[in-house]
């Protein structure tokens, strides 16, 4: 693949998790609020999953529709593993920055982005060369 054609899998990975990221919010601001009364960490452990599988199936069929396995079910379980990863990468940068640099502490959203997009990379390299290392059978 060229580079121009990995960027621009990066960039449809990003709008990708742009999607991801507003069927997450929508799905948590529903269960604490709007509909149901359910408690924060529940909520989120739903909004979460649904934000997991919606990235991986638009990834399947836009990100990485040359690249998906013909195995569904095991490209979606390696998936969901390198998403784990990555949530453990964003908050383990946001948590040693915070405590380790003094800016951060100061200014701890800067903490949260350094986090998230260190996640981000991290998380296009693992859907790219893990979870999606399958070839299409239809892949030209």
């Amino acid at each position: 693949m060229s580079r121009d054609s990995a960027a621009a899998q990066f960039v449809q990975f990003a709008a990708v998790g742009a999607i991801g990221f507003a069927v997450d919010a929508l799905i948590f601001i529903a269960l604490t609020g709007w509909y149901a009364h359910w408690h924060p960490y529940a909520a989120r452990a739903l909004s979460a999953s649904c934000s997991i599988s919606t990235t991986w199936a638009l990834n399947r069929r836009v990100t990485f529709r040359t690249e998906k396995s013909p195995d569904a079910r095991a490209e979606y379980l390696r998936y969901v593993l390198a998403q784990v990863l990555g949530l453990a990468l964003n908050l383990g940068v946001f948590a040693a920055g915070v405590a380790l640099v003094p800016l951060l502490r100061r200014v701890p959203l800067l903490a949260l982005i350094l986090g998230a997009g260190t996640a981000l990379v991290v998380n296009f390299l693992t859907a790219k060369h893990i979870a999606f290392q399958g070839k299409s059978p239809y892949a030209r």
